[in-house]
């Protein structure tokens, strides 16, 4: 009996030593480690686009000085009247050179006297002024009536509707062809005609047939017969 009890309290110990909750068992086991969650970036609400640039062209010295001369050409071009006004005189012409402008003008009211330097002068300011800046620049002046006429011959006919004679040289060839050399003429408005040594005040019928003398203004449209403008005429 002594030996059974014996056994029964053996049994109790080992079970007191041996046993331990289950609740203190997993407190006493360390936490096992959290996994890693990703995370998202944070994304601007819009994004921003950043265009790219077209890669400068590059040009020469001579594409810039280029394109400033034609910059300065129109502006001349736009103010051509007020130029005129100003210094009373006409542009006879204006163009680009390959590296310049080129201008010429005639003095007008008074063609048969050359224009003063200080006159020629305001007129090379006053196209500076208006391109905005000095350009290189070669003006030139029309002079009337010291070199040989452009045009001489016989009146042949009078366009009272537009005011002009018909001048026939029948001693020059209209180019390679067997016609005359002809010619419709009208006056500028401040041009000089002299009849017989004397100044007139414009053309009329009574001319035909008689011998002219014309200095014009440079211009001839290429029909047949040419048609220009007078600065100039002495009918004798």
């Amino acid at each position: 009996m002594k030996a059974i009890l014996s056994l029964i309290i053996a049994s109790a110990t080992l079970a007191t030593i041996y046993y331990c909750p289950v609740e203190r068992f997993e407190q006493s086991m360390p936490n096992p480690p959290t996994p890693a969650v990703p995370v998202a970036p944070v994304l601007p609400d819009k994004q921003v686009v950043v265009p790219l640039r077209e890669p400068a062209v590059s040009r020469s010295f001579e594409q810039i000085e280029a394109a400033n001369l034609q910059f300065a050409m129109k502006k001349l071009e736009a103010d051509r009247k007020l130029i005129e006004q100003r210094h009373s005189i006409q542009l006879m012409m204006m163009g680009i050179g390959k590296d310049h402008i080129m201008v010429q003008v005639r003095r007008t009211g008074d063609v048969e006297n050359p224009m003063p330097e200080d006159e020629i002068e305001a007129v090379k300011q006053t196209l500076f002024g208006i391109a905005g800046g000095e350009f290189p620049l070669e003006l030139s002046v029309m002079e009337c009536c010291k070199n040989a006429a452009n045009v001489t011959g016989k009146i042949r006919s009078y366009d009272k509707e537009q005011d002009r004679i018909l001048i026939v040289n029948e001693q020059k060839k209209n180019g390679n062809t067997d016609d005359p050399e002809a010619t419709w003429v009208g006056l500028q408005t401040d041009a000089v005609l002299v009849v017989d040594g004397s100044k007139a005040t414009g053309l009329s019928e009574s001319l035909v047939g008689r011998e002219a003398k014309v200095w014009t203004t440079g211009v001839m449209m290429t029909s047949y017969p040419g048609q220009t403008s007078a600065i100039k005429i002495v009918i004798e």
